[in-house]
């Protein structure tokens, strides 16, 4: 008798237990590259873990500024971008004292071509194991309501400036 497919799976297969409308073959296909999916995951668990390549968007203050200086170390790679030339220099300088070496920019996250392209030029360099999409601004209403444009500017930067640094991280 031939080894079952699915050694795991009771039954062998798990395609026979799903109904028709399911497919089954995304399953296989999954179940069959799990042993190289661990395999390249490996690296994975360590980068979370301890990452070395990190993305911090917003670091010229506040989160980020935390974050940056938090994770600044000897063996660790970080990519700052903020809008405050100077408050980003005092941080990029506190993580330079802790041993950390850096890429600083001023880059605006709602620039989707600025930032796709800084963003291959630090993976080109080195792969990055964390990206921190924390830019971000919140608008005082000064009791009133909030202008249309002032919620677009908002809008832009928290949804958009988001999506502009996770999209070309992962693709």
């Amino acid at each position: 008798r031939p080894p079952a497919p699915f050694p795991d799976v009771p039954g062998g297969d798990p395609a026979a237990r799903w109904p028709k409308r399911a497919q089954p073959s995304i399953y296989r296909a999954r179940y069959a590259n799990k042993r190289t999916l661990r395999i390249r995951t490996a690296g994975t668990r360590r980068a979370m873990r301890d990452p070395r390549t990190i993305l911090i968007t917003g670091a010229s203050s506040g989160i980020g500024e935390a974050l940056a200086v938090e994770y600044a170390r000897h063996d660790v790679f970080l990519a700052l971008s903020g809008r405050d030339p100077a408050r980003l220099e005092e941080v990029r300088l506190r993580c330079r004292n802790k041993g950390a070496m850096l890429d600083a920019r001023v880059i605006d996250v709602t620039d989707a071509e600025a930032m796709a392209a800084w963003i291959a030029e630090i993976e080109a360099k080195r792969p990055l194991d964390l990206v921190i999409a924390n830019a971000g601004v919140s608008a005082g209403t000064g009791g009133g309501m909030e202008r249309a444009a002032q919620a677009r500017r908002v809008l832009a930067i928290n949804v958009d400036g988001v999506m502009n640094t996770v999209l070309p991280a992962i693709e």
